[in-house]
C-alpha cells in the first residue's frame, strides 16, 4: 500500500497543478493551491438564509447554494476549525465550523466560496448565522457543529474567484458596531489598547477566559471593544503595543458582548503616538472649590445652573481597581472631595489632575454618598497626570462616622479588624476599641480573598458612605503595619449611659421623646445598643429602637423623637434620632422602658416590667419624667426616688400636673 501511494504522488501533483493553473493569482505563492471550480452558482443570498434561521437548530432540505468571501484565517492560530464568510459588500456574514485545521490553505482571505446547504443545519447563535453539521451535547441539546473531514470540501466549494481583501473591509468606528457586522471584516482607525493592557502579553494565563485573553481597545471618544487572543495564537506571547493606529479583524459576539478577533499580526498597525482618550477639549467658566460644590447640594437632587468648574486630583478610580465600579471615581482638592458617577466606563487614573465643568450636572446622594453625575468626554478636561496625591488626613473612627470627611483620602491609626482572622471580602468591622466602623471590599477586588493582618496599626482609604459611613480601600497596601499588639475591648458594662428625661406632652402627643445622657468622660458608640418598650403590663418587649450608627459624646444628651418634624417645630431643633410612631419614644406614659447594651445587659430601666404604669409611681402620662441631677449612672432596678414625675393622676407620690410642650420640657439639656 505504501509503495503504491508513493508512485501515485507525482501523477497527483501534475493533475493538481493543471487544475489549479487558472484558478489562482500568479503571485499567491504563500498559500498552497488546491483545485477550484466555478461550475455551480448561488441560488440564495446569505441574507435570505439569515431571515429564515432561528435560535433553534434547523435542517436545510432544499438544494440551495449561497456564496460569500472568506475573511478569516487560522494561519497564526487565532482561529480554530471554522471560517467566517461575508458578502462582497460586507453587509452580512456567517460562520462555518469545519473539523479541519490549516483551513487558510484551502480558504484564504478574499477567496470566494459556495456553500451547498442541502442536508446542513442552520442556527442563529447570539444573532450570528451558523451553518454546519448537527451536534448533540451531553445534555441532549442540539447545536450546529463542525462539518466532518473530508466531506466539508464537497459542501464548502472553493471558487476560482478571489478579491483583494481591501474590497471586503467595513471601515467603521466602535460606536457604529451593530449585529449586521457580525462575522464581517471590520477595520477601526485611531484606536489603541487601554492603558491597563500595555506591557502585558496578548495572552495572559492570569486573565484566561475559555483559553483566551480579552483586552480592551478604545478610540478617542472612550468607546471600547474587546480584542480577543487565543492561547494558541502564534503571537500570544508578544507584548501588547502601546501605539495608536488601525486594527482589523473579524467581529464576533460572546455572551452578548462584541469582540474583535484578529487573524495575524498584520491586522494591527499601531505605530502612531498614543492619544489621550475620552476627555473634553476645553472647559470654561469660573473655578470653585470642591467644598463649595458640595455646599450647592440642597438636600435633594440639585442641578447646577452656574457656568463653574472644579479642579482636583483623582484619588481612586474604577478604571484601575475592581474595588469600585468602573463608572465611579473620587476627586479631591485642598478643601474636600467628591464622588464622580460617570455615565459610562471611565479611563480616569489615580494621580490625574482634572478640570470638571459642572454646569447642568446633577448633585445627588446615592445611599448617603454625595456624588456628581458626569460624562467624561463632555465634562472632564485632562490637565496632567502622575500628580502627587493629597496626604491622607488623620482622623478617628468617630470622625469617619460623622461623614465630615466624606470622599476624602484619610487614615486611621491604632485600629484593627474586630475579628482577628478573616479575609477582606465584603464588609469587615474595624475598631480602635472605642468605636467601630465598616471597611468595605468588593468581592471582585483582586485582594478580596486575601487574609487581612491580625494586629493593630494604620489603615488608609476613602471615607465613603453606603447606607452608613464606611472606609473603602484602594488596594491591599492601604493596610499599613497591622503587626502591633491588638487593643482590648472592655466587656465591662458602661453604666454612664442612662435615661434622663421622658416626655408625653398633654397638648401634643406628636412631641413625645426619650432623652438619654452620657455622664462619662469618653464618647460611646451605641452600636447594638437598644431601647425596649414593655407596653402597659406586658412582660415581653413589644417594640424596640436599635441605636446602632449613633455616638453619644461625653456629658451630652441624646434625644430620640417619635416624630422628628413635629419635634423640631415644637422645640426648635432636630432630634438626634427619629424613631417613628409606635416606637418606644412614642410611649403614652404608662409603659416601661429598658436600656440594653450590646452584651444584653440592662443598663437602665424606667418602671416595673409587668405592671401598668397608670396610678403608680412610674406614670408620666400627659406629663414628664425627669431624672434627678444627682443621678450619674444607670440603674437596672427602678428607684422612684431617682425621679420627678408629673402626670394626670398624681398616684403613688407623683405630681398631678399635666405638662404642655414646649413648656418646662428641656430636651438636649441636663
Amino acid at each position: 500500500m505504501k509503495s503504491n501511494k508513493k508512485f501515485e504522488i507525482p501523477f497527483l501533483v501534475i493533475i493538481c497543478a493543471l487544475l489549479c493553473h487558472n484558478c489562482v493569482k500568479s503571485d499567491d505563492f504563500d498559500i498552497p493551491q488546491t483545485a477550484c471550480s466555478d461550475a455551480i452558482v448561488a441560488t440564495k443570498t446569505i441574507d435570505a438564509i439569515f431571515n429564515i434561521a432561528t435560535t433553534e437548530v434547523k435542517k436545510y432540505t432544499s438544494g440551495d447554494v449561497i456564496e460569500g468571501f472568506v475573511i478569516s484565517s487560522d494561519q497564526e492560530g487565532n482561529f480554530f476549525k471554522n471560517i467566517s464568510v461575508q458578502t462582497l459588500d460586507g453587509a452580512i456574514g456567517l460562520t462555518v465550523p469545519i473539523d479541519q485545521t490549516d483551513l487558510y490553505t484551502l480558504y484564504n482571505p478574499g477567496r470566494k466560496v459556495l456553500i451547498q446547504l442541502q442536508g446542513q443545519y442552520i442556527q442563529l447563535d447570539d444573532n450570528m448565522l451558523e451553518i454546519g453539521s448537527l451536534f448533540i451535547d451531553n445534555f441532549q441539546n442540539e447545536q450546529v457543529g463542525r462539518i466532518a473531514n473530508p466531506a466539508f470540501e464537497n459542501i464548502v466549494l472553493k471558487s476560482c474567484e478571489t478579491v483583494d481583501e481591501e474590497q471586503l473591509i467595513n471601515n467603521i468606528n466602535i460606536n457604529q458596531i451593530k449585529d449586521s457586522h457580525l462575522h464581517t471584516l471590520v477595520e477601526l482607525s485611531d484606536v489603541q489598547f487601554v492603558q491597563a493592557s500595555i506591557g502585558k502579553r496578548f495572552y495572559e494565563s492570569d486573565d484566561n477566559i475559555s483559553n483566551g485573553t480579552n483586552h480592551l481597545i478604545q478610540d478617542a471618544s472612550g468607546a471600547s471593544l474587546i480584542f480577543r487572543t487565543s492561547a494558541f495564537a502564534n503571537f500570544a506571547q508578544l507584548k501588547v503595543p502601546e501605539g495608536n493606529g488601525t486594527i482589523r479583524g473579524v467581529l464576533t459576539k460572546s455572551k452578548g458582548m462584541y469582540q474583535l478577533i484578529p487573524r495575524t499580526t498584520e491586522d494591527f498597525k499601531l505605530s502612531k503616538e498614543r492619544i489621550r482618550v475620552g476627555f473634553a477639549d476645553v472647559i470654561t467658566g469660573s473655578q470653585i472649590t470642591i467644598n463649595d460644590l458640595r455646599k450647592l447640594y440642597n438636600g435633594t437632587n440639585t442641578t447646577i445652573t452656574e457656568e463653574i468648574f472644579i479642579e482636583g486630583i483623582v484619588t481612586l478610580s474604577g478604571f484601575e481597581t475592581n474595588n469600585i465600579s468602573s463608572k465611579n471615581a473620587f476627586i479631591q482638592d485642598g478643601t474636600g472631595a467628591i464622588s464622580l458617577s460617570l455615565l459610562a466606563n471611565n479611563t480616569l487614573e489615580e494621580g490625574m489632575l482634572l478640570k470638571i465643568g459642572v454646569q447642568g450636572l446633577l448633585l445627588s446622594k446615592y445611599k448617603g454618598l454625595l456624588e456628581v453625575e458626569v460624562t467624561q468626554n463632555q465634562d472632564i478636561q485632562f490637565i496632567n497626570e502622575n500628580q502627587i496625591l493629597p496626604d491622607p488626613l488623620l482622623i478617628t473612627i468617630e470622625d469617619l462616622l460623622s461623614d465630615a470627611f466624606q470622599s476624602q483620602l484619610v487614615k486611621i491609626d491604632s485600629v484593627q479588624f474586630e475579628n482577628e482572622n478573616g479575609t477582606y471580602s465584603g464588609s469587615q468591622i474595624i475598631t480602635d476599641c472605642l468605636s467601630t466602623a465598616n471597611l468595605r471590599t468588593n468581592s471582585e477586588a483582586s485582594f478580596s480573598n486575601n487574609p487581612y493582618p491580625s494586629g493593630n496599626g494604620t489603615i488608609v482609604g476613602i471615607a465613603t458612605h453606603e447606607n452608613s459611613a464606611q472606609l473603602l480601600l484602594r488596594d491591599e497596601t492601604d493596610v499599613i503595619d497591622l503587626n502591633q499588639e491588638r487593643c482590648t475591648i472592655s466587656t465591662e458594662p458602661i453604666t454612664t449611659i442612662f435615661f434622663s428625661e421622658l416626655a408625653d406632652p398633654n397638648n401634643n402627643s406628636a412631641a413625645r421623646f426619650i432623652e438619654i445622657y452620657n455622664s462619662g468622660t469618653e464618647s460611646v458608640n451605641l452600636r447594638n445598643w437598644q431601647i425596649k418598650r414593655f407596653t402597659n403590663a406586658n412582660t415581653t418587649s413589644t417594640v424596640s429602637i436599635d441605636l446602632s450608627g449613633s455616638i453619644i459624646s461625653p456629658n451630652q444628651a441624646f434625644v430620640i423623637a417619635s416624630n422628628a418634624v413635629e419635634f423640631e417645630n415644637i422645640y426648635g431643633f432636630a432630634p438626634n434620632l427619629a424613631a417613628g410612631t409606635g416606637s418606644p419614644a412614642d410611649s403614652n406614659g404608662d409603659d416601661n422602658l429598658v436600656l440594653i447594651d450590646p452584651n444584653g445587659a440592662i443598663i437602665d430601666i424606667f418602671g416595673v416590667i409587668g405592671e401598668d404604669g397608670s396610678n403608680t409611681n412610674h406614670e408620666f402620662e400627659d406629663g414628664r419624667a425627669l431624672r434627678n441631677s444627682s443621678i450619674n449612672q444607670g440603674n437596672p432596678i427602678y428607684i422612684f426616688s431617682e425621679w420627678q414625675l408629673w402626670n394626670d393622676t398624681g398616684g403613688a407620690g407623683t405630681t398631678n400636673l399635666p405638662q404642655d410642650a414646649p413648656g418646662v420640657f428641656t430636651p438636649g439639656v441636663r
